[in-house]
């Protein structure tokens, strides 16, 4: 007799069935739960190449993100799908946050190198710089040396000539005269202790050979005492030098003269820096508005550079001894009293050779800058 639920032959199977259903039911829910992209995408991150950079620059925040991914694959082995994918998630940010503090790391050490190679270059700069002035220097002395040491060789006799030629010899010879009793005045601005006098003395007393038109005109003497003034302002200037060889602010100050005073045109010379005003007296010897607005702004410069020594020369025509008078009135009135005034008259050219363009007036003020 068959028993309803069960199968002829096969006793119990009926009731094996439904355990197996739940084994595989227990078997399925045991099985690994799938892996969340954002898992592979942080390791694929933790790997890269800046990431690994941020290992070295900013360890303590790639510690930080590696320590998050790690907690994020223990959190996916264990089950736990939405914790793994917030702890991936903050390694992710944790990541970027290290790579950001790596740059920020490397862009500090560049500009601390940049700083470091500039202070370096400025200090190379400065060494070029002071070498540059130096050798400058030097130069300069070594054409003063050359100047004084041409003007020094033997002259040849100078025989009588016709009345006209000793006539421009005697004018060649007040012009070399009064170009050496300038380098002299220079050389007692510079050092008041410079034996000036004596070259001073020859300087009268050759003056007062001239004015009895001597044939032959001595010439060669108005050379020697320009050579032997020259080389008193040489031996000087090469003293300052000795003390202070890198420093010449002559340069600097022509430029900035040159753009100081509208219509100018300063120059250098044996003497230092001159600054020629033309068209500086009237008739009676006043000085004219714009020399006024010319020396005042002379003077601003003269008491911004008091390494200068400073001196003014009056040339003619005619009037040259009021035009003294009266600029050394203005001197006096306007801080410079002690700048001593030379008379030149007509002694000194205007120019040596006739330029388009130059005053044909030899009527100047001729504002100098003794260099040191």
């Amino acid at each position: 007799m068959i028993q309803h639920g069960t199968c002829p032959g096969r006793p119990g199977r009926a009731r094996r069935l439904p355990a197996l259903l739940v084994g595989f039911a227990l078997a399925a829910a045991c099985a690994s739960a799938p892996r969340s992209p954002i898992l592979d995408q942080t390791a694929a991150v933790g790997s890269s190449a800046p990431v690994q950079d941020a290992k070295e620059w900013a360890p303590q925040a790639f510690a930080h993100a590696e320590q998050l991914r790690q907690r994020a694959e223990e959190a996916h082995a264990s089950g736990l799908r939405q914790e793994a994918a917030a702890l991936a998630e903050q390694a992710l940010a944790a990541y970027e946050h290290a790579v950001i503090l790596a740059r920020a790391a490397q862009a500090t050490q560049r500009v601390a190198t940049a700083k470091q190679q500039l202070s370096v270059e400025r200090e190379q700069l400065r060494a070029l710089e002071s070498a540059q002035r130096e050798v400058a220097a030097q130069a300069d002395a070594l054409e003063l040396e050359y100047k004084v040491a041409r003007d020094a060789e033997p002259l040849h006799p100078i025989e009588a000539a016709d009345a006209t030629r000793e006539a421009a010899r005697r004018t060649a010879a007040r012009s070399i005269l009064q170009n050496a009793r300038l380098l002299c005045l220079a050389a007692r601005l510079l050092d008041s202790d410079a034996p000036v006098t004596p070259l001073q003395q020859r300087a009268d007393a050759l003056e007062a050979t001239l004015q009895t038109s001597p044939r032959p005109t001595p010439i060669d003497e108005a050379v020697s005492l320009r050579s032997a003034c020259l080389s008193l302002l040489t031996d000087v200037r090469r003293e300052g030098h000795r003390k202070s060889p890198a420093e010449d602010p002559a340069d600097v100050l022509l430029s900035q003269l040159s753009t100081a005073l509208d219509g100018a045109a300063p120059f250098r010379d044996d003497r230092g820096v001159v600054v020629p005003l033309w068209s500086a007296f009237g008739k009676s010897g006043a000085l004219s508005d714009g020399a006024r607005a010319q020396l005042a702004r002379l003077a601003e410069i003269a008491a911004a550079n008091p390494s200068f020594a400073v001196m003014a020369v009056v040339h003619g025509p005619g009037n040259s001894a009021s035009a003294t008078r009266e600029l050394q009135k203005w001197l006096a009135s306007n801080g410079l009293g002690k700048a001593p005034v030379e008379d030149a008259a007509e002694r000194l050219p205007a120019t040596v050779l006739p330029v388009r363009g130059a005053p044909t007036s030899t009527g100047r003020i001729e504002f100098v800058f003794v260099a040191r």
